[in-house]
């Protein structure tokens, strides 16, 4: 999954270009799935879902679900384009990078380009840094349905903003967040206007990645 940092990346470019109904829900919503949950929920709250070889997260099922809130254009539209981040980041690590051979032997290496790479991306898009929750969001359904911890959530974040980290990067490079960041930008945007006006939304089917055991990474 994408960094916390380049989620809200994302969201906050997102807020520049549109007007939501309630901006702030919105960021919020847009890192929510990654909050501290229970660890048996890590899938269900991401919606991943899987037909034979093929797996994706499953919009479907969040419109299914939650569907008439996305109107609302604040927490369930932002945990929804969330969850369109992250099969764009599948698809852009397991199809153009192949990544997927090295995961999840070199997690702790990737966690660590993160943290190197969270202080240049919070400068280039000036993200804010989320320090109140709005009102009522631990509340919310999808927050007790996944048991997700968002004050949590709030804590990882000025982690993320606080910690500084150095070193040239070893598996996801500055120009790979920049990619993703601008690919899932691009992906979310068409989503937003299929759901604005009408048009058909994304089939979360039709962006599905091949499930492959991954194989160990050179040493």
């Amino acid at each position: 999954m994408a960094s916390r940092v380049m989620h809200l990346a994302v969201a906050h470019a997102l807020t520049a270009r549109r007007r939501f109904k309630d901006p702030q829900a919105f960021l919020l919503g847009a890192l929510l799935p990654d909050a501290p949950r229970p660890r048996e929920n890590a899938r269900a709250s991401h919606f991943v879902s899987t037909r034979g070889d093929k797996r994706t997260y499953d919009l479907e099922e969040f419109r299914g679900l939650y569907g008439k809130k996305l109107a609302e254009e604040g927490l369930y539209l932002g945990y929804y384009l969330h969850l369109v981040q992250d099969i764009a980041y599948r698809r852009l690590l397991y199809g153009k990078y192949d990544l997927r051979r090295y995961m999840p032997q070199q997690l702790d290496r990737l966690y660590q380009d993160y943290s190197i790479l969270n202080g240049t991306i919070i400068k280039k898009y000036r993200l804010p840094c989320l320090a109140m929750l709005p009102a009522g969001i631990e509340d919310a359904a999808v927050c007790r349905q996944f048991r997700l911890n968002a004050q949590g959530l709030l804590a990882e974040l000025e982690g993320d903003f606080n910690r500084k980290a150095e070193g040239e990067t070893t598996l996801f490079s500055r120009e790979m967040a920049e990619e993703y960041i601008q690919s899932a930008l691009a992906l979310c945007e068409t989503e937003l206007t299929a759901l604005t006006q009408g048009f058909p939304p994304l089939d979360p089917w039709t962006l599905a990645w091949t499930i492959n055991k991954p194989t160990p990474a050179p040493t």
